[in-house]
């Protein structure tokens, strides 16, 4: 099936945008996120506004 099968939707079937909730530590002076801490609690629905 040709990618000019996707053209016609507004939106992308392929790829989907999620937000996230996670925990994890966070510089309380410079607001730096340690990454090595991130835990993912969830995916949720992105509904931009």
């Amino acid at each position: 099936m040709p990618i000019r099968f996707l053209e016609p939707y507004d939106e992308n079937l392929l790829y989907k945008t999620f937000g996230i909730r996670a925990t994890g530590k966070q510089h309380s002076e410079t607001g730096e996120v340690d990454t090595s801490t991130l835990k993912l609690i969830e995916l949720v629905d992105y509904q931009p506004k």
